[in-house]
C-alpha cells in the first residue's frame, strides 16, 4: 500500500505540474496577442498622423506663391484623397479642398460667381478708356 501513495502523490503531481503548464500557456499567448494589437494600433495611428502631416503640407503648398508648388500640392491632395489610410470623413474634405480649388482663382476670386447657364451674349463688355462710356453689348 506505501506504493499506491507514491503512486498517487507523483499522478496529483503530474496533473498540477501539466494543468499549471496549460494556464501558463494561455497566459503567455494571450500577452502575445494583447501585444501584436498594441503594436498594430500604434501603427495604425503613426500611419494616420503621418497622413495629417502630410495633409498640413498640401494645404500650406496650395496657397503657395509658387505654380509649381501649388500643383504639386494639389497633386499630393489626390494622392491623399485616395490613400488606404484615410478615413471617409478626411477623404470628404480632400474633395472639398480641392473642389474649393477649382474655384478660386490665383488672386482668390471665386471664378463660379456667374450663373450657371449663362449665354455669352449675355455678357456686357466693359473697355474702361478713361472716358465716361457706358458699357457695349458684344454679339457673339
Amino acid at each position: 500500500m506505501d506504493w499506491w501513495s507514491a503512486v498517487l502523490a507523483f499522478a496529483g503531481a503530474a496533473l498540477g505540474s501539466g494543468l499549471s503548464w496549460v494556464a501558463a500557456r494561455r497566459d503567455v499567448a494571450q500577452r502575445e496577442r494583447a501585444a501584436r494589437a498594441d503594436v498594430g494600433q500604434r501603427e495604425q495611428q503613426a500611419n494616420l498622423e503621418e497622413w495629417g502631416r502630410r495633409f498640413t503640407a498640401a494645404l500650406a503648398g496650395v496657397s503657395s506663391e509658387s505654380p509649381r508648388q501649388r500643383a504639386l500640392s494639389r497633386v499630393l491632395l489626390v494622392e491623399l484623397g485616395q490613400s488606404d489610410l484615410a478615413t471617409e470623413q478626411e477623404k470628404a474634405l480632400v474633395l472639398a479642398v480641392l473642389d474649393a480649388g477649382a474655384r478660386i482663382d490665383g488672386d482668390g476670386e471665386d471664378v463660379t460667381r456667374f450663373r450657371a447657364g449663362m449665354l455669352m451674349d449675355e455678357i456686357v463688355y466693359v473697355e474702361d478708356t478713361g472716358d465716361d462710356v457706358e458699357g457695349q453689348e458684344v454679339s457673339p
